[in-house]
C-alpha cells in the first residue's frame, strides 16, 4: 500500500492506494505551502502534516508499518516544501522522472521509503522560452496513462497558473505557464469589480457571456473589457453569474494568446478541474485550426490524474531497482 502526496500552493491531498491501483482513502488538506512562504519556517508545516499523515493511516485501521512508501510531488519537493529536489530538464519521460525520484527517510515512519518525484524545467536561450512546473508533469503523465493519444499534442491544465503542457506521447517536451487562474481571483478580490463579482466566481458555464467577455477582450483589450463588467452590473443587465463568465472569458483570451505562437499540434486535451476545465474547452475553437481535435477530460480522469501518474512513476521506479 502507498500514500500518495499532491502538495500545492494552499492545499494538500492525500491518498492511500493498494498497489493494485484501488484507492482506499482520499483527503484534501488546507495546507500548503504558501503557509511556509508566509511564515518562514518549515517547522509547523512538517509537524502539521506528519500529524494528518499518521490519524488519516489511523483513520482507515493502518499503522506505518503498513505502508510500502509515501510517494510526494508537486510544491512539497520545492525550495519551500519539505524536500527540494531538482528540477529535471525537458524533456522528461516517466523513465528519466523515476530515475530522478530521491528516496529519504521520515523521523517518524522507520524505515519507510519516503520518495520525491523532481519537477520540469524548460530551458531556452529567450527568457519567454524557460519554464518551470512541480507537480503538472505527474499530472500530464496521468492523463496519458488513462487516455493514450498518438503523436505531439498540447495538454492544458487550468488552474491558480494555466499549464500548457507539450506532449509526445509518453515524453513531456517542454511547458508554457500563465497567471490565469490568480489573474482572475485578484480581479474579483483587490479590485472594483469585488462588488460585480460572487466569491464564488462561476458557479455555472454560461456560454454567451464567455463568449462575449472572450471577443471583447481581443476588441479592446483586457483592461477595459474588465471595466465593462463593472458596467454590466450598474446597468443591471447580467447576473452575478453572468459578469463572472465574462470576466473569464476576457482572462482566457489573453491566456490562449499563447496557443498562437506554438508549433502545430496533432490534439489538445484539458485536463484540471472544473469551471475552469469546460471554459478552456467552450473558448479554444476560437483559436485552434480548425480539424485538430478538442478533447476535455472527465471528470474521473481529471480526479485520478496526479495519482495515476505518480504510480506509473513508482512501477518504473521499482522496475529499474529491479534491473540493479
Amino acid at each position: 500500500m502507498y500514500l500518495v502526496l499532491d502538495g500545492g500552493t494552499t492545499h494538500t491531498r492525500m491518498r492511500l492506494i493498494r498497489k493494485n491501483r484501488k484507492l482506499i482513502d482520499e483527503k484534501k488538506l488546507s495546507l500548503g505551502i504558501r503557509d511556509v512562504a508566509i511564515e518562514g519556517t518549515k517547522k509547523r508545516f512538517i509537524h502539521e502534516l506528519e500529524k494528518e499523515m499518521k490519524a488519516f493511516l489511523e483513520k482507515n485501521d493502518f499503522s506505518v508499518s503498513d505502508v510500502s512508501a509515501v510517494v510526494s510531488s508537486g510544491m512539497l519537493t520545492s525550495n519551500l516544501g519539505i524536500y527540494e529536489v531538482p528540477h529535471l530538464i525537458a524533456p522528461v519521460t516517466n523513465e528519466s522522472l523515476a530515475k530522478g525520484t530521491v528516496i529519504t527517510k521520515w523521523e517518524g515512519f522507520g524505515d519507510v521509503p519516503f520518495m520525491w518525484i523532481p519537477g520540469v524545467r524548460t530551458e531556452g536561450e529567450e527568457l519567454d522560452q524557460k519554464d518551470v512546473m512541480r507537480g503538472e508533469e505527474v499530472e500530464t503523465l496521468g492523463l496519458i496513462q488513462q487516455r493514450p493519444l498518438d503523436g505531439a499534442g498540447l495538454m492544458i491544465l487550468p488552474g491558480s497558473h494555466t499549464k500548457y503542457v507539450g506532449v509526445t506521447e509518453g515524453t513531456i517536451n517542454y511547458s508554457y505557464t500563465t497567471l490565469g487562474g490568480e489573474m482572475m481571483r485578484a480581479v474579483e478580490k483587490e479590485t472594483i469589480l469585488a462588488n460585480s463579482i460572487d466569491d464564488t466566481l462561476i458557479e455555472e458555464v454560461d456560454q454567451s457571456y464567455l463568449e462575449a467577455g472572450f471577443r471583447a477582450a481581443r476588441d479592446v483589450g483586457l483592461l477595459r473589457s474588465l471595466f465593462h463588467i463593472r458596467l454590466l452590473h450598474l446597468e443591471g443587465q447580467a447576473t452575478a453569474n453572468q459578469r463572472a463568465n465574462y470576466l473569464a472569458g476576457a482572462v482566457v483570451s489573453e491566456d490562449v494568446r499563447v496557443i498562437e505562437k506554438m508549433e502545430k499540434v496533432e490534439w489538445i486535451m484539458v485536463g484540471g478541474s472544473n469551471p475552469l476545465r469546460s471554459v478552456f474547452t467552450h473558448l479554444l475553437p476560437n483559436v485552434v485550426s480548425e480539424g485538430i481535435p478538442i478533447l476535455e477530460a472527465d471528470e474521473s480522469e481529471s480526479e485520478r490524474a496526479t495519482l495515476e501518474g505518480a504510480l506509473t512513476i513508482i512501477e518504473e521506479w521499482n522496475k529499474q531497482e529491479a534491473s540493479q
